[in-house]
């Protein structure tokens, strides 16, 4: 009855071969659909494969000046 909790990750698919990557961002995504997900990452292609899984997907790009969306 209670809200889904969030899921915080960081580079969770850094160790990931690409075609098992782009399956896990598929499972990420549908997950998302009922709870919200924060992925960290300082791949710019993680951030793609991520992107190409969910249209939903936002992503946010920071750095030292500050963020961008």
């Amino acid at each position: 009855r209670a809200e889904p909790l969030r899921f915080i990750m960081d580079d969770v698919l850094g160790n990931f071969d690409p075609e098992r990557a782009r399956a896990m961002a598929g499972e990420l995504a549908r997950a998302a659909e009922w709870r919200q997900i924060l992925l960290f990452t300082c791949h710019p292609e993680t951030a793609r494969i991520l992107a190409d899984a969910s249209a939903a997907a936002r992503i946010v790009a920071m750095d030292a000046r500050g963020v961008s969306s």
